[in-house]
């Protein structure tokens, strides 16, 4: 395990998912009577090790700024699983997108927003460090 890391639980969503469930929730439109609930959106669990191998193979351009595959919390432990049945049943969402394409597309945003800002530190970027570069 990385020293000082910040414990997760390894759940993924794709973005383009994340922005369906919210048309999603404005067609459904208000319940009645009213009730107050949280719509978990959890598409799958996926640890970096896994991450990594993927990325090493698909998108060896990226490969000297991985991390070892050997970082993270190793073999698979116990971590914490969301209920997302609130996702399919109140907004009938069923499918979502790959890790492996949730990942990638990721990374692909990432190398976009860089180039557009090749003088800018992209790691203070990712940080939220103001830079100077809007992206």
């Amino acid at each position: 395990m990385m020293p000082n890391a910040v414990p997760f639980s390894p759940n993924y969503v794709h973005v383009a998912d994340v922005a369906s469930a919210h048309v999603a929730a404005l067609r459904v439109g208000p319940f009645n009577p009213p009730r107050r609930k949280r719509v978990l959106l959890v598409a799958g669990y996926v640890l970096w090790p896994e991450v990594i191998a993927h990325l090493n193979e698909a998108m060896p351009g990226v490969r000297e700024r991985l991390p070892s595959p050997t970082c993270g919390p190793g073999p698979r432990t116990a971590y914490a699983r969301f209920e997302a049945r609130n996702a399919r049943d109140m907004l009938g969402i069923k499918e979502y997108k790959g890790w492996k394409e949730a990942i990638e597309d990721a990374v692909k945003d990432m190398l976009r927003k860089e180039s557009k800002c090749r003088d800018t530190d992209f790691s203070a970027f990712l940080l939220g460090v103001r830079s100077g570069c809007d992206l």
